[in-house]
């Protein structure tokens, strides 16, 4: 026996039962147990193998045939880390309700239970760009994510576009909608506070009149004040105190909103009813939404004045008497009054999205409105079939470049005058305009949120080929109001065989003529 070893083969038993080694803790034994043959530790009064090691110098704990240089016959415990050999930045972490995997020092893959939901589930958690890719048995990718480029792809490894697919797509249910890349507000109109304002034509639509009483209305604009205690003046007014002819203001003076109706001029016996709000409603360098409503009642008591989707307390009162508004041909004006006579009578700073409605928005009608502080997509609003006039402040690329605002829902569009001009507004946060949506029925839409035909077109339609109609056994159905419709007939309805016609609705009556007399042709 050597002084540091023990070698087995020269230990023998005299029965051939097994037996118990004990080595006690002494150094004289070294650090050395030579054995020629298997190793078999038990622990006492157990059966079968607790450690063994064979001859290929594999060892298995529970098992006494190890498959590979280290098996396991049940559970293991690791306390922290499992590293791979000679690389420290490779390894598995185990800590409290969190699994960690590295490879080369990036973090793949990081699963934690925070104690509550949601629990979480991170790939890529240490900054790098990491690709997610499945494939199916025969090596096709099926799915991948593409971090480098922030797309998806379905059945490529190389998406192009947020999402692309190659090969079908399949919805049973839901719809699609894609969201434009512009949004429904970037822009404002600066004014300077001498004479720059948008002018709209007069029409009957801005009256709020019967002919015998007033009728409901409400105001909405977006606007940025510069310095509130050096500014005066209004947001949507149809005014003009030099010729009398005054039909309401909404306005703001040194940051408080005043709301006005007239039935006559603004001279000291002018008749009218407001409602001027009792403290500051206005911060300076900052957007605010600001709403007036007008319940119709011929009464000041019908008045009101929202911010920033809350009502502001207000004091009201009438001057003289009130009857009604009167309908005038002044002009609506947006950033001043038409006659611009003093400086409370324009705005200065930024004014945009203004809206007018045909009845008083209700407090929560407001507050929808207001949007969490977003310009919103009118279409979307509940009081939207109340819109008069939408003017969203250069979002129109035809009308803008002709010094026009558009008016989006009745046509009555404005002048930038005296200076009045668009710019970048990227302070204003707004929801993005539906550029495409489907819905349930598989309409589709394309520029409105809700379609009303198989194909529902908001703007111009601009066809670089050619539009093909194909023959109608029977006539379509009449049109909706201010609606038309194009078909070539069969000759079994309205028209000869060959015959292109239109049917029209306005003013509630149809009718039809036709287009190309095919005979004729």
């Amino acid at each position: 026996m050597a002084r540091n070893k023990i070698d087995v083969n020269q230990i023998g038993w005299s029965e051939a039962v097994a037996q118990d080694v004990t080595f006690a803790n002494s150094a004289s034994f070294g650090n050395n147990i030579a054995i020629s043959g298997s190793l078999s530790i038990n622990q006492a009064a157990a059966a079968g193998s607790q450690v063994f090691v064979t001859t290929e110098g594999k060892v298995g704990i529970g098992t006494s045939a190890p498959a590979y240089k280290l098996s396991v016959g049940g559970s293991m415990e690791v306390g922290q880390y499992i590293y791979h050999k000679g690389d420290n930045n490779t390894w598995i972490n185990f800590t409290d309700n969190r699994i960690r995997l590295n490879a080369g020092g990036v973090n793949f893959i990081d699963c934690q239970d925070p104690g509550s939901a949601p629990h979480k589930v991170r790939i890529n958690n240490g900054g790098n760009n990491i690709d997610f890719i499945i494939k199916d048995k025969d090596n096709d990718v099926y799915f991948t994510a593409d971090a480098s480029t922030a797309r998806i792809g379905i059945g490529t490894e190389t998406p192009e576009e947020k999402l692309h697919v190659a090969g079908g797509l399949k919805m049973d249910e839901g719809r699609v909608t894609v969201s434009a890349t512009e949004k429904i507000n970037k822009k404002a109109i600066s004014l300077d506070g001498t004479n720059d304002h948008v002018l709209v034509s007069d029409e009957d639509d801005f009256s709020f009149t019967n002919g015998s009483s007033d009728v409901a209305f409400s105001l909405s604009a977006w606007v940025y004040v510069g310095d509130v205690s050096s500014d005066d003046g209004p947001f949507i007014a149809k005014a003009n105190f030099s010729t009398g002819n005054t039909e309401f203001i909404f306005k703001h003076a040194n940051g408080v909103l005043q709301f006005f109706l007239y039935d006559r001029d603004q001279s000291a016996s002018g008749h009218q009813i407001r409602t001027l709000a009792n403290s500051a409603t206005l911060s300076d360098t900052t957007w605010h939404h600001v709403v007036a409503t007008y319940s119709g009642n011929g009464s000041h008591t019908g008045l009101k004045v929202y911010t920033d989707g809350s009502q502001t307390t207000a004091t009201q009162s009438t001057l003289n008497s009130y009857t009604r508004i009167r309908n005038t041909s002044t002009p609506l004006t947006l950033g001043a009054t038409e006659d611009l006579a003093n400086a409370n009578r324009v705005f200065e700073d930024r004014l945009a999205d203004c809206v007018v409605f045909n009845k008083e928005l209700s407090s929560s009608e407001v507050t929808e409105l207001y949007n969490s502080g977003k310009v919103m997509n009118i279409r979307n609003h509940s009081a939207f079939a109340n819109v008069v006039s939408w003017w969203k402040m250069g979002d129109d690329a035809d009308v803008e470049g002709s010094g026009g605002i558009r008016d989006y829902v009745s046509g009555h569009h404005g002048t930038l005058t005296n200076g009045a001009a668009i710019i970048d507004e990227t302070g204003l946060s707004s929801d993005p305009l539906d550029s495409l949506k489907t819905d349930a029925s598989g309409s589709l839409a394309l520029g409105l949120e809700s379609p009303d035909d198989t194909l529902h077109v908001y703007g111009s339609t601009k066809l670089e080929g050619p539009l093909i109609l194909k023959e109608r056994t029977y006539d379509p159905d009449n049109p909706a109001e201010g609606s038309s419709v194009i078909w070539m007939s069969n000759g079994h309805g309205t028209g000869d065989d060959g015959d292109i016609l239109i049917k029209i609705t306005a003013g509630g009556v149809t009718k039809t003529a036709t287009l190309v007399d095919f005979s004729a042709v």
